[in-house]
């Protein structure tokens, strides 16, 4: 299952455009950056509006393929300081919507507007493995993020999302070489061919 998963991932960072491919990894940190998010606990209600907006989008999947819904019992919560309100990374727990490794997992990006939960981001748009980085640049009132895709001790694959005013799009690639010292280097990835 990582396996296909990993494939999968790797086509459709082939697939993204690649304009201003080498700019866009300017204010992108080379090692990985936690203050953008917190661990948090939500409230009863949050929980249940949280379950009820990711069952309801349980029918696109993206690369887990998850059948049943054992994925919405572990769930891992933070608060990503991407906007002025509360937006929550929602990790999948152990299970089918996780790698055997724990490393790379489905993820979603949830606001609230009141009580109701709004997926802003999900793993059929590409919202997988781990939170690399929230950048200082923003789209639409939203901080731009990097996620990571744990391939090697030593390499990761890296997708750079902005927000579009109604949800998060891909629209980079690039992949992270670390060395033994820690030190870092982006390679983005370059334009696909037509």
């Amino acid at each position: 299952m990582a396996f296909r998963t990993a494939t999968v991932l790797l086509a459709f960072i082939g697939a993204i455009g690649a304009s201003a491919q080498s700019s866009i990894w300017q204010n992108v940190p080379t090692n990985l950056d936690r203050s953008g998010s917190t661990p948090a606990t939500l409230t009863p209600r949050q929980m249940t509006a949280v379950r009820a907006a990711l069952a309801a989008r349980s029918s696109h999947p993206g690369v887990w393929e998850c059948d049943d819904g054992s994925w919405l019992e572990d769930l891992q919560f933070s608060r990503v300081s991407v906007a002025p309100y509360a937006v929550f990374l929602v990790e999948a727990g152990s299970g089918c919507a996780r790698s055997g490794q724990g490393a790379n997992g489905a993820m979603w990006l949830v606001a609230f507007n009141g009580t109701h939960a709004h997926v802003i981001a999900s793993p059929d748009i590409g919202l997988n493995g781990w939170l690399y980085s929230v950048v200082p640049q923003s789209h639409h009132g939203l901080h731009d993020i990097v996620l990571g895709w744990h391939m090697s001790a030593f390499e990761a694959g890296l997708i750079y999302f902005e927000f579009n005013g109604v949800s998060y799009k891909a629209v980079s690639s690039a992949t992270l070489k670390s060395e033994d010292s820690g030190n870092g280097k982006i390679i983005p990835s370059p334009r696909p061919s037509k």
